[in-house]
């Protein structure tokens, strides 16, 4: 038991103190529940049946005083209907009540013998209710009377009836009692259940109280004097010894009883003495970490001083690759635009050569058209010659004619009268004649003039004709030259797009190779401010190495 630690031996203490309350209070649960159990059986079983039972044995009362009124009623009057009447109704809704009760009874819990006596109950009930059965008819009759000679045979059958049904109601009301008797055991069986539980109940919380308090100062007394073994004096001597050594005072002899050398005081000894050499070794120890640290910070300072060179060197490097990163990029954009403007130009130079190639159509479209004018105009020519011939056939038809009407003229004059008609027509004859000569003058000067501009048309035609050939020749070397110019464009824009990915190439790496030097910034920057850490370290090294010689010197060894 004494290899034991002190907390499990409280802890057995505690939980056997625990347990004893634990199962006390077990006990009592369950006493408490069985007295529950029985209450309840009282107040949801017993309780309710007696009151239904009482509900019914009053109703029975109310119905046999029913009867009493309507026999105490041998006269008749002209009010005595409304009195059955009423007393009728009154019976219905007792009848109601005692078929409620027996429907609420029903449905509680019965034992076996209970429910024996309540099938008795039923089986008088029914004869009982059929023997009303008949009053309930004959009082309906005697309400509807209109005198007493009507009114007194019905009342003397009434009366000789009343007699088998007030037997009836007897022993009705005999069952009912047993019944409630019968649930008047039950309901005192279960508060004598309940008492005895309660009974119990106490006696096991006493019990239970009285080996808890045993069990509680046997393991106090025992705990209390292991406490101190362990210990080894009294808590105060062991909190002084405590105090003293945490004060610095090392020096002094600790007292240990004879037989505790495995006590808390003990150990508190053995402590101090390893703590003493322990402070010894620090001491030492402290002076040489003193020396280190020194040095430690020397280093460091130099480390530092080396590491912003390089941190200067590498803002220069960094600083040259992002001016020369933003050359390439300018370069890229440039190349970018001038492939874009070549692209452009390209679908110009395809444009105009499809506009050359239609103007070349429409030239030489334009040309046939002028040549086919000229046909038509030397065809007009031709054809102004050819009328200026049949224009000699009628002018020189018109001097014949002139001639011969001159003729009929003289010849008319010499037959005097007879010839005058005939004078008269050839002086129509010859007006016509020179009529007709003066309009194939004018017709013949009309035509000299298209002749003359067809001619000159023809003329024009030729000299457009040419001029459309030698269009057609400079459009065709026209599109010719465009073409050149698409393949120079091309070819243009094939090296500008090999520029501008050498550029996109040259910037990717210009940005790898910056990313590169901003991480080899970045690490040197870690190392400066490593660098000064360790220096900072130094510095609080040093100090905490004098602070612990200043704490080794308080201690009193």
């Amino acid at each position: 038991m004494s290899k034991v630690r002190l907390s499990v031996k409280l802890l057995i203490g505690f939980l056997s103190v625990a347990m004893i309350v634990l199962i006390v209070g077990l006990f009592g649960i369950k006493g408490e529940m069985e007295m529950n159990t029985h209450l309840d059986t009282i107040s949801q079983e017993s309780l309710p049946a007696i009151t239904q039972l009482n509900r019914l044995n009053f109703e029975r009362l109310q119905i046999r005083a029913q009867t009493y009124e309507v026999k105490a009623l041998p006269i008749w009057s002209p009010e005595l209907g409304k009195e059955l009447e009423q007393l009728a109704r009154q019976r219905e809704a007792s009848w109601r009540n005692i078929e409620d009760s027996l429907a609420k009874y029903e449905v509680l819990p019965h034992n076996k013998v209970e429910r024996t006596v309540y099938e008795a109950f039923l089986a008088e009930y029914k004869i009982w209710r059929a023997s009303y059965e008949k009053l309930d008819s004959l009082v309906d009759r005697m309400s509807q009377t209109s005198g007493a000679d009507e009114y007194a045979p019905l009342f003397s059958e009434y009366s000789k009836i009343i007699e088998d049904t007030f037997l009836l109601s007897d022993r009705v009301g005999v069952l009912i009692e047993s019944m409630v008797a019968l649930k008047n055991q039950g309901a005192t069986a279960q508060l004598a259940a309940s008492h005895k539980a309660g009974s119990t109940l106490m006696m096991i919380n006493g019990i239970g109280i009285l080996v808890g308090l045993i069990l509680s100062g046997g393991l106090g007394v025992f705990i209390t004097r292991d406490t101190l073994r362990q210990l080894g004096d009294e808590p105060a001597r062991v909190v002084e010894v405590v105090n003293r050594i945490a004060g610095g005072d090392l020096a002094s002899e600790i007292k240990v009883r004879r037989g505790d050398e495995t006590s808390l005081l003990a150990a508190i000894s053995r402590m101090a003495s390893d703590v003493k050499n322990l402070l010894g070794e620090v001491s030492s120890a402290s002076d040489q970490v003193a020396t280190a640290a020194t040095q430690l910070a020397s280093t460091s300072e130099q480390t530092r001083e080396q590491v912003q060179v390089g941190q200067s060197e590498t803002d220069q490097v960094a600083t040259a690759m992002n001016e020369m990163l933003a050359a390439v990029e300018e370069v890229a954009r440039h190349a970018a635009s001038a492939a874009s403007a070549a692209q452009d130009t390209d679908r110009e130079t395809e444009a105009g050569g499809v506009v050359v190639n239609q103007a070349i159509a429409g030239i030489e479209s334009l040309a046939m058209e002028v040549e086919e004018a000229g046909k038509v105009i030397e065809r007009l020519s031709d054809d102004s010659k050819e009328i200026g011939a049949v224009l000699d056939v009628i002018r020189g038809v018109a001097e014949q004619t002139n001639l011969l009407a001159l003729n009929a003229a003289i010849e008319a004059a010499r037959a005097g009268e007879q010839g005058r008609g005939f004078a008269v027509v050839a002086a129509e004859v010859r007006t016509l004649a020179s009529r007709t000569q003066s309009s194939i003058q004018d017709i013949q000067g009309k035509i000299e003039r298209v002749q003359n501009g067809s001619m000159g048309a023809v003329r024009v035609m030729e000299k457009g004709q040419a001029m459309a050939r030698e269009s057609v020749d400079q459009a065709q070397k026209a599109g010719v030259t465009l073409q050149t110019i698409s393949a120079s464009i091309t070819s243009i824009s094939d090296m500008n797009r090999q520029i501008a990915s050498a550029a996109d190439e040259q910037t990717a790496v210009a940005e790898e190779i910056n990313r590169n030097i901003h991480n080899i910034s970045a690490t040197v920057d870690q190392t400066s401010e490593g660098s000064e850490q360790i220096a900072a370290s130094s510095d609080q090294l040093s100090r905490l190495s004098m602070q612990l010689q200043e704490r080794v010197d308080r201690f009193k060894i």
